[in-house]
């Protein structure tokens, strides 16, 4: 079955992906956040009330943290350079601090 066809016939936006290692789930994840960003940044910088989703992996997130030698480094630090190098997606100053202070304090 399509993830996509799944994904645009249904009512519900939560799901499970299933799927043995290997198989592309991460990858799929890692689509969908790039996706999504993409169009927030296109259609809809002026609006504070749009779910932005962040992919967050653990594994990079410990090594950033384990390897900077900056005093303060934080996660706010972590997801402006993981999306700048990882996704070549560059974010103003303030963006994620304005959607933490808007209320929306899950991370996922």
């Amino acid at each position: 079955m399509k993830f996509d066809k799944v994904f645009n016939e249904s009512t519900n936006r939560r799901f499970v992906v299933l799927g043995r290692p290997g198989s592309g789930k991460s990858t799929l994840l890692k689509y969908l956040m790039l996706e999504a960003a993409h169009m927030y940044l296109e259609y809809h910088r002026d609006s504070d009330h749009l779910p932005f989703p962040i992919l967050v992996e653990i594994r990079k997130l410990e090594h950033a943290f384990s390897k900077t030698k900056e005093p303060g480094y934080n996660i706010l630090d972590f997801l402006y350079y993981s999306m700048r190098t990882h996704y070549n997606l560059t974010f103003p100053p303030g963006f994620f601090e304005k959607y933490l202070d808007s209320g929306v304090k899950k991370i996922e």
